[in-house]
């Protein structure tokens, strides 16, 4: 039981200054206080706070009222008079007219126990189960309470070298201080809503430096005193999901979350709340990572991704995921204590310095706070413990554990080849993120543009997933994506400066291609007929994209001419004979075709009769023999109407591949008797258009219907005299 008494302000002379100043700092703070303040007097006369409206911790709303309550009006004062609150020094607490905690009132017994006393009573309203299994003379709730600290102090002070809280060992005999300089834990009867809560008291040493960090010299350090339940009933259930199944986890889940506030105010007790609520939840999943009471703030908090990672309110407890994101890749645990660390460093008094904070935390591992919330957003996406090779940086180690699947999508875009789609949006906020699904089968390019500041405010990601799990990420924007092998893409946008609080975007989604150097008219397989786009289209200009012949697709923005941007095999950009030489590299090769085809008829007189100039130049400029040459040759021939063959040639089919017609073209320099014949992959004859028929020298064009044919590949041949020709063919049904 505390036996010190209080009657007098612990130092009137810092009194009116710091009422000076937080009357300066009121027109900030007053909405929020006013709100803190609602929060707290209804949770100390039952009432809840409002409708749809769940608060489950108290700490930040009391330490708001401790240090900006003489801003509030008489009328709100006059409410947390009643529920206990006394107004007669700098920072407002709980006491009673006698100067004593109003927290310790009723409690009749203490337990000593490391830095730490528990005050508790058997009796009344206020009483712990008196059960004591052991006979050690302790009920056991108190030997849970006292074994949860300890391993919590253990955890945050010896293992993760965090500062013990300012003592209170020197405040003069007429202030209560709980009887000792011990850390005062208060065990007592609590709103039904609440876990426990933190009240910060007085400036730790009467300077705001604490005593207990060697070499360091704080400005803003508080020291407080704790508040637990005297039973968890209705905090936890043995049927949750996630969360407390017992009494003792519940216990242990805020002692864990409670004691890292007393932490957190002897390093900065001015730092901003939401990095003090994030934090205390984050440490929840390092102290006792099986209880997952953190769980239950995640549902809302992805729901709406555009809110502000700082926006106060609950949303406050969602955004430990970005601390947990920082903790697994950007330096672990010790990355989230150097953030306290620097945030001594500036004078939180003054402004809001945690996003500095942050950064300079994160400086020895080459990031910042606009690195790692980018970084968080994109495994927010991704929530995957598994990502693939290329996306480790994004996974979260129990993902699959969470319950969801990821943030909310803003909208779905469903896209076709030749669409432009514009997303326009008007509410994302600071330092927040929107998610844009987009479907689609052809290659798009994706632009962003800034409609309320500069470019630079916004960012711009790409989350690929393949069919197998694994993700691709791009980071840029003007980007190109194609489509091919990815059973989801999803845009985030993220704004990652703080010169504002909202943001206005438009996003757009246009055609792009993917351009295999040879395959001019985009059927997927390179042969002569690629030399017809190259005419039809020569001299056509577009946008020019890396040249290369390598086989492989390259993206690039349409041309005005669509087809002509296929029929730059080469890619700088214009249609010339150049670009022949890509039919000779990629000769034969093949790919899967995505997007539209651009097969040009080389029987279609009128359309390469307009075209003859260009196919005129093309011819001349062939030189030298083999088969792409002599391919080329010969079809030009055809298209330019010299009909005197030269040599025997038997053309590739067209269309290849087809259904169920297709024309086969041969050559003859001489008269000759000639077969033509279809055989199977097995070498079997399934069809004889022509058998030992005497044709004269000239060119010859014959329509095979395959009808009959079985899908697959197919083998004809030419035999005419002593020439022999065979080739491929492909039936698709």
């Amino acid at each position: 039981m505390k036996n010190t008494k209080m009657n007098c302000p612990l130092s009137k002379q810092i009194f009116f200054l710091g009422l000076f100043l937080q009357m300066l700092f009121a027109g900030n703070t007053i909405e929020q206080t006013t709100q803190s303040a609602e929060i707290v007097i209804n949770a100390f006369t039952g009432v809840e706070f409002r409708a749809g409206i769940e608060h489950r911790h108290l700490t930040p709303h009391l330490h708001e009222i401790a240090l900006y309550g003489h801003s509030l009006s008489d009328d709100i004062k006059d409410q947390l008079k009643a529920v206990g609150f006394n107004f007669s020094s700098e920072f407002i607490s709980r006491r009673t007219t006698n100067n004593e905690r109003a927290e310790g009132v009723g409690l009749d017994q203490y337990h000593d126990f490391g830095i730490f006393r528990f005050h508790y009573t058997l009796n009344g309203t206020h009483s712990v189960d008196v059960t004591d299994t052991d006979g050690n003379g302790i009920p056991d709730y108190i030997d849970h309470i006292v074994a949860s600290f300890t391993h919590v102090y253990d955890q945050e002070i010896n293992q993760m070298s965090y500062y013990r809280p300012p003592g209170d060992g020197w405040l003069p005999g007429e202030n209560d201080n709980g009887g000792s300089d011990a850390y005062d834990i208060y065990i007592r009867n609590i709103s039904s809503n609440y876990y426990g809560y933190v009240q910060s008291e007085y400036m730790a040493q009467n300077t705001g430096n604490n005593e207990n960090s060697p070499g360091v010299t704080e400005i803003n350090a508080f020291t407080s005193y704790m508040v637990m339940r005297n039973n968890y009933s209705g905090f936890y259930s043995s049927n949750n999901q996630y969360g407390p199944t017992t009494e003792l986890e519940a216990m242990q889940v805020t002692a864990a979350h409670e004691f890292f506030h007393a932490i957190q105010y002897g390093y900065d007790g001015r730092e901003k709340p939401w990095l003090l609520e994030a934090t205390a939840t984050w440490i929840e999943e390092i102290v006792y990572d099986d209880i997952n009471d953190c769980y239950q703030y995640m549902p809302n908090w992805f729901s709406s991704p555009q809110t502000s990672l700082d926006a106060t309110g609950s949303h406050w407890y969602g955004s430990y995921i970005f601390f947990k994101y920082i903790e697994e890749h950007l330096g672990g645990p010790e990355t989230i204590r150097l953030i306290f660390d620097k945030g001594v460093e500036t004078n939180s008094e003054n402004g809001d310095y945690s996003h500095q904070a942050i950064s300079d935390g994160l400086e020895p591992v080459s990031s910042s706070f606009q690195d790692a919330l980018n970084k968080m957003v994109i495994a927010n996406r991704v929530m995957s413990s598994n990502p693939g090779i290329n996306a480790e940086m994004y996974s979260y180690e129990e993902a699959e554990a969470y319950p969801l699947d990821g943030p909310n999508t803003y909208t779905t875009v469903n896209f076709s080849a030749g669409d432009t789609v514009t997303v326009s949006s008007t509410n994302l906020q600071e330092y927040a993120s929107q998610y844009i699904n987009v479907n689609t089968e052809t290659p798009v390019n994706i632009t962003l543009t800034n409609t309320s500041g500069p470019e630079g405010d916004l960012n711009l990601h790409s989350i690929s997933e393949d069919y197998s799990g694994n993700f691709i990420i791009q980071t840029a924007y003007p980007m190109n994506i194609d489509p091919a092998g990815y059973s989801s893409i999803y845009l985030a946008v993220v704004s990652q400066n703080s010169d504002g609080s909202d943001w206005n975007y438009e996003l757009s989604v246009t055609s792009f291609f993917s351009v295999y150097p040879g395959d001019t008219d985009n059927n997927g397989i390179v042969d002569a007929l690629d030399v017809l786009p190259i005419g039809v289209y020569f001299f056509e200009s577009g946008t020019p994209r890396e040249t290369g012949f390598d086989w492989s697709p390259y993206n690039v923005l349409p041309w005005e001419t669509i087809p002509a941007t296929y029929a730059d095999a080469n890619g700088d950009g214009v249609v010339n004979e150049v670009d022949i030489i890509g039919i000779g590299v990629n000769w034969g090769n093949t790919h899967e075709v995505s997007g539209e085809t651009y097969v040009i008829d080389p029987y279609d007189e009128t359309l390469l009769n307009n075209h003859r100039s260009a196919f005129q130049e093309i011819h001349n400029s062939l030189s030298g023999n083999g088969e792409v040459i002599e391919a080329i040759r010969e079809l030009l021939r055809s298209v330019l109407g010299i009909h005197t063959p030269e040599v025997f040639s038997l053309h590739q089919n067209y269309p290849n591949p087809f259904n169920p017609t297709t024309t086969i073209q041969f050559h003859l320099p001489t008269d000759e008797s000639v077969s033509l014949t279809v055989h199977n992959i097995l070498g079997k004859t399934v069809m004889e258009p022509i058998k030992d028929i005497t044709y004269q020298t000239g060119t010859y064009s014959i329509l095979l219907d395959g009808s009959q044919l079985s899908s697959g590949v197919h083998f004809y041949s030419l035999q005419a005299g002593r020439y022999h020709k065979i080739r491929k063919m492909l039936v698709i049904k």
